[in-house]
């Protein structure tokens, strides 16, 4: 876990670098000095991504995370259409898309009781921080999701 942070954090060094380059050229070093401060924020949430075929399916599982305090809100996307490669052949199906916000620190927990409820024998959980948000929407979510206990 160590070297992975390591590699992300370099990773992420190495991108705010050239970043704050290109700005400072197009846009000016005050600009720049701004926007790159906005861009480093850490919020700790994050929103997770779960596409579902059925609307049943989706609200029970929308229902359950809410529930279990793992999703402060889930949000169902109805009437996506999701392009892809399953045993070999180009699939095309129409499904919905559960938008999950959460703590960060809950994301493995999260992601498990996705999987064990899910239909799909391979289903989508994806995930990205939040970098930047309103904070009373925040401090809402931070009072839906409790912060995982250290064990």
């Amino acid at each position: 876990m160590l070297l992975r942070s390591t590699k992300l954090l370099t990773a992420y060094s190495n991108l705010t670098h050239q970043h704050h380059y290109i700005s400072r050229r197009s846009v000016g070093e005050e600009s720049c000095k701004k926007h790159t401060k906005e861009i480093e924020m850490e919020t700790g949430f994050s929103i997770s991504y779960v596409s579902i075929d059925d609307t049943s399916k989706a609200s029970s599982l929308a229902h359950l995370l809410v529930d279990k305090r793992l999703a402060a809100c889930v949000q169902v996307i109805p009437k996506i259409t999701s392009v892809y490669r399953w045993e070999g052949k180009v699939t095309e199906d129409n499904e919905m898309l559960l938008m999950i916000k959460s703590r960060t620190s809950r994301l493995k927990e999260l992601t498990d009781v996705i999987v064990a409820n899910h239909p799909y024998k391979i289903c989508q959980v994806v995930s990205v921080a939040i970098q930047h948000g309103n904070p009373a929407y925040l401090d809402w979510v931070a009072n839906q999701v409790e912060e995982k206990n250290p064990s």
